[in-house]
């Protein structure tokens, strides 16, 4: 019986001569529509880039002293003469744009990457995080080494975690960690924090991207304490990091120099033929809106010796 209803149900209807015309003529008038759409699609793309796209065939096709546009292009993006003008024209105007940018605004951050940059500096954000290291001192004490905030650093912190639960006293070394990609910033951070608890405030133009992320952990770790060592190189996302412990835990002690002070996020985006783009999109607030942009996290002790020789003692002080 099944089978007899399932034949049924999927059976292909026969046209008529007639029905299959009419299902014709509708396939044909649904093709011309989709035509039209597509036709005043690029219609629109060309109208709204009109100038620019005139402009951009005037001088790359068209310039006739080479010579300025071989100076032009080779100082800007990795361009060698006799290439396509037209091709590289793009990249060049992105590339000059982006200099004005960080002259105007004083933003170091914002960059235009030639090729294989982009890619460089992201192996390098990934080689940095793959040092991260966990250490077991005594019963009691452990050393987590957060060299940067990656998907190694993430992967290395969470085949840890099983022993960082058993430390009653957890030092954090974050000492000239330059930070990472903040979506890791995150992920380690929601190790420590219980859920509910807001991790960080990332306010972008658009209130479309803006997001307040929170922990979603049921099982966080715990330990007694835990001693966040900061230098004034420990700056974006291990800032972010720093701010989320501090902000929602009262069993945080932050012990070093003032921090880098960047409270400011960038977006990277690849281009074409390996070029790139990074450019400041979002401002960062620690969990209770406060901004660290520019002044750096203020420390709960700065020693006067090296801050895990001065951890060190103050721990077996308070054993």
């Amino acid at each position: 019986m099944p089978k007899k209803i399932f034949k049924v149900l999927f059976k292909r209807k026969t046209l008529t001569p007639q029905e299959e015309l009419k299902k014709l003529k509708r396939d044909n008038i649904r093709y011309q529509i989709d035509i039209i759409i597509i036709f005043l699609i690029l219609l629109a793309l060309f109208f709204f880039n009109y100038n620019y796209t005139v402009f951009k065939i005037l001088i790359a096709g068209n310039y006739i002293n080479t010579d300025a546009l071989d100076s032009i292009y080779s100082r800007h993006i990795a361009f060698e003469s006799g290439s396509s003008y037209l091709k590289a024209f793009d990249n060049v105007v992105i590339s000059v744009f982006t200099d004005e940018l960080r002259k105007e605004s004083k933003d170091n951050y914002t960059v235009f990457f030639n090729r294989g940059e982009l890619s460089r500096e992201q192996n390098s954000i990934e080689t940095d995080g793959k040092m991260t290291s966990f250490k077991k001192l005594d019963d009691n004490t452990g050393i987590l080494t957060l060299t940067a905030f990656s998907s190694s650093s993430g992967k290395a912190v969470k085949d840890e975690l099983g022993r960082m639960r058993d430390c009653k006293n957890l030092i954090i070394d974050l000492r000239d960690n330059g930070g990472g990609v903040l979506k890791y910033a995150n992920r380690i951070s929601e190790y420590f924090l219980p859920a509910g608890n807001t991790i960080s405030i990332y306010n972008y133009r658009s209130k479309l991207f803006s997001s307040a992320p929170k922990s979603k952990n049921k099982t966080p770790l715990h330990p007694d304490k835990i001693y966040i060592l900061q230098n004034n190189m420990t700056a974006s996302a291990a800032e972010v990091f720093i701010n989320a412990l501090r902000e929602n835990l009262d069993n945080v002690t932050v012990i070093g120099g003032y921090s880098y002070g960047k409270g400011i996020g960038q977006t990277e985006i690849k281009l074409l033929d390996g070029y790139g783009v990074k450019a400041t999109t979002l401002n960062i607030l620690t969990p209770k809106g406060n901004t660290i942009h520019g002044t750096g996290i203020k420390p709960d002790i700065t020693p006067d010796r090296d801050e895990l020789e001065y951890t060190l003692e103050h721990i077996d002080k308070n054993r």
